[in-house]
């Protein structure tokens, strides 16, 4: 799915009101004096926000832990989960560890379009 369309199901999901301008999404502030760019896949504090509006909980593995190894974490998964689901929203991989920022927060974007997807 691309970048614009995960990010509208994700606003609606939270509940967010956005406008598109330059097919990027346009949030006004809580007190609707000024707008600002609201882009959880590239910034780190609109998805820990969006994680905590819509109470998700996010899960990070490392294979090496399941040997109970002390090797550095080069690769693993990352899970987001609703309380009391049996299986994950979402789970997304990364063979990088510099990687795991950017795709837990894809992850956490992704886990809010499935939960617009499931109000539909």
């Amino acid at each position: 799915m691309e970048k614009r369309k995960l990010l509208e199901l994700a606003a609606k999901a939270a509940g967010i009101q956005y406008d598109i301008e330059n097919d990027k999404l346009l949030v006004l502030t809580k007190d609707q004096k000024d707008t600002y760019y609201w882009d959880p896949i590239d910034d780190d504090g609109d998805s820990m926000r969006l994680a905590v509006r819509l109470w998700l909980n996010i899960k990070m593995f490392n294979p090496c832990d399941a040997l109970g190894g002390d090797d550095i974490m080069t690769h693993g998964f990352v899970e987001i989960w609703r309380e009391d689901d049996e299986d994950p929203l979402v789970v997304e991989y990364f063979r990088n560890v510099n990687l795991r920022y950017e795709i837990t927060r894809l992850a956490i974007v992704k886990a809010a379009a499935e939960i617009r997807k499931d109000l539909v």
